[in-house]
């Protein structure tokens, strides 16, 4: 017959094992989505301005410097779609604004990272 500590240690083990084998399997089932966060396409889009032409980013961020002083933002995508609801609410605008596209969320995103003083 086992000592009891060894009874008791054994039993630990056991224990100790079969939480481990939960927990890989918890692991290798859980969705890929979310083991690893899902890439939005904008992302690419922000990517190609960052690695793209940098004469051309900093066009945009002259350009964005400009507005800035006049009191406008051309990137900051947040700004954009209140006014573009503002401008719908005044009746100015004819259309209902769906938010912004890919692109320009892209676009937003590449200048707060290039120019973070523009907004």
């Amino acid at each position: 017959m086992s000592h009891p500590h060894n009874v008791t240690r054994d039993c630990k083990l056991n224990q100790l094992r079969s939480l481990l084998m939960v927990l890989s399997v918890l692991c290798l089932a859980m969705s890929p989505s979310i083991a690893k966060p899902q890439h939005e396409a904008w992302m690419d889009v922000r990517d190609d301005f960052l690695q793209g032409d940098a004469e051309l980013m900093q066009f945009h961020c002259e350009r964005g410097t400009k507005a800035n002083q006049k009191g406008l933002s051309v990137f900051n995508d947040a700004w954009v779609k209140e006014i573009q609801i503002l401008r719908f609410e005044a009746g100015v605008a004819k259309a209902a604004p769906d938010g912004s596209n890919i692109f320009f969320a892209g676009l937003s995103a590449a200048m707060n990272s290039r120019c973070p003083g523009v907004w």
